[in-house]
């Protein structure tokens, strides 16, 4: 007998209680399943559930202790009542349900929680059946009973944590990871900073372009460290960055042009976009955004000298236009054909053409280098041409010229010769040139012109000598550049294709008609494509008396 004289309220109160935890086990269940396939909000589910279990537990308490003497009696005699087995039974019933739905489950492999509610489900199906056996009130099947619903929970408690404790830290150290990915993916440099200006995260491609692990920059204030000068010298003070400032403005900010320093105390070009950062509504602090200019400031100088050089090429094609096309007429008793074909805009090859009373002079030349220095060149190169000097004296003021004026790389093979209309005397001097061709008409062969000269702006005083041919009617002179002859991918670079090719030309017709002829048939079969300018001339001895 208790103090209140029922002698059955401890007992009744009693058994209700453990039915009634019973019933919480298996709303709990059916709550995890229903929650299976669902991404619980974690925060707000947990506090949901915190909050029912108190109110819950609380609302049960206060009921049985309330109602205990109307409640009816769950055993009699060490036996259950039919109320037990109504609970009981639908308990069970639930359990079962559970336990299929989870092996089932588990054999789709359709969610990886199964694995823990079927055993639970499974051990607490065994000590509600052991519940129900006649030896309900025995202390070894209240024991044994126990031992299941321990080990049922065991399992229950440890989905619990995997769900609500566990998975939830890794989702989001998975996300973490994930976000970090992303902005290490990405070209621009990016960090955040708070309202101190203290860093708060900082991806891998500003921790490069930076020069800073970042390890080194977390938790420290960085415009002192990566903003902190001008582009004039001059110190930048924080108060004065917009950056810093806005952190604090909460407004969006984009700098073209700002210098941001490395860890080695160089500077480099950028260009940054700032942005807050809000959290529940608050503005905490500014992401930046910034990209290295280095390279693009480099192509923006390119493209500069790039401009320049096309006005400078411009310039120069326009002189050598001049120079290669202003050709005066030629006097009786002379048939000369020229050709040149630059391979890119500016010609590397010169040539020139003067007459002057009984004779005219004739030079050839390939200059190594291109633009306006290589006009002046050819510009001098014309000059001397047409002073009246013999080849070798020409060919002696070129050099000194180019060796005083012209950059050391630049240098320059010429042949100049001088043609006597009268005679028929051709005198020439070579300066590292081709040999020139002098085909002799009656014999069908063909002479080599040379002399052992230098090539032009090498040294200052250089001697030159003059050789002379005499031709007879029909004979011919050949000057031409190596473009003629020289392919990168031939191993025989020598003139025999530009002899093998004139023997099967019709020499009768006029010396122009011929250079173009002569011209496409050694293209025609070079087996190579054309790397290089070409320049060909043809001078054809008339048939006039020599003067005496």
């Amino acid at each position: 007998m208790d103090i209140t004289g029922h002698q059955v309220e401890f007992p009744i109160v009693s058994s209700w209680f453990w039915l009634s935890a019973r019933l919480t086990e298996t709303v709990l269940f059916v709550v995890l399943v229903s929650k299976m396939d669902k991404q619980p909000n974690t925060p707000d589910f947990r506090q949901i559930l915190i909050t029912l279990t108190i109110l819950f537990t609380a609302g049960v308490s206060i009921i049985l202790f309330t109602l205990s003497p109307i409640l009816p009696p769950l055993s009699q005699n060490r036996e259950l009542t039919s109320w037990s087995y109504w609970f009981i039974s639908i308990i069970t019933l639930i359990h079962i349900a559970i336990f299929i739905q989870a092996i089932f489950r588990t054999k789709r492999g359709l969610h990886q929680d199964t694995e823990y509610i079927a055993p639970a489900s499974m051990f607490l199906i065994f000590s509600t059946l052991t519940s129900l056996s006649q030896f309900f009130i025995t202390d070894w099947s209240n024991f044994v009973s126990n031992i299941f619903k321990v080990v049922g929970y065991i399992y229950l408690f440890r989905l619990v944590f995997i769900r609500y404790g566990e998975r939830p830290f890794q989702e989001l150290e998975e996300m973490s990871a994930t976000y970090k990915r992303l902005l290490n993916s990405v070209v621009e440099g990016i960090y955040g900073i708070d309202k101190e200006g203290k860093v708060t995260f900082i991806n891998e491609p500003a921790s490069r372009m930076l020069g800073y692990r970042e390890d080194e920059l977390l938790g420290r204030v960085c415009h002192p460290i990566i903003h902190h000068t001008k582009f004039d010298g001059s110190d930048y003070p924080m108060e004065e960055c917009p950056i810093c400032h806005a952190a604090i403005s909460e407004e969006h900010t984009y700098a073209p042009n700002e210098l941001f320093w490395n860890k080695r105390g160089e500077s480099f070009p950028v260009e940054y976009f700032t942005r807050p950062i809000y959290e529940n509504g608050q503005a905490k602090g500014t992401i930046v955004t910034f990209l290295d200019l280095t390279d693009k400031k480099k192509l923006e100088s390119l493209e500069v000298q790039h401009q320049h050089m096309k006005h400078e090429v411009a310039l120069a094609a326009s002189v050598q236009q001049s120079l290669l096309t202003a050709l005066p007429d030629f006097p009786d008793g002379v048939d000369i054909g020229y050709l040149s074909i630059p391979f890119n805009e500016l010609n590397g090859d010169f040539y020139t053409l003067y007459p002057k009373e009984d004779e005219i002079s004739i030079a050839i030349a390939d200059v190594c280098g291109k633009g306006i220095p290589a006009a002046i060149q050819m510009t001098m190169m014309k000059y001397a041409m047409e002073q009246g000097n013999t080849p070798d004296h020409a060919l002696t003021e070129i050099n000194r010229f180019s060796n005083q004026y012209m950059d050391d790389t630049s240098f320059i093979t010429m042949l100049a010769g001088t043609y006597h209309i009268g005679t028929r005397l051709f005198h020439y001097s070579s300066a590292g040139h081709e040999p020139a061709l002098h085909y002799q008409h009656r014999e069908r062969r063909f002479i080599e012109l040379s002399t052992t000269g230098p090539i032009l702006g090498i040294m200052p005083e250089m001697e030159y000598q003059t050789k002379s041919t005499l031709l007879d009617p029909g004979d011919f002179i050949i000057l031409y550049t190596d473009g003629m002859i020289e392919r990168k991918e031939n191993l025989d670079d020598s003139n025999k294709i530009i002899k093998e090719s004139f023997l099967k030309l019709d020499i009768s017709k006029s010396a122009q008609e011929i250079t173009q002829e002569l011209f496409d048939l050694i293209n025609e079969r070079q087996p190579f494509p054309i790397q290089d300018d070409q320049t060909l001339i043809l001078l054809k001895a008339e048939n006039r008396e020599i003067s005496i």
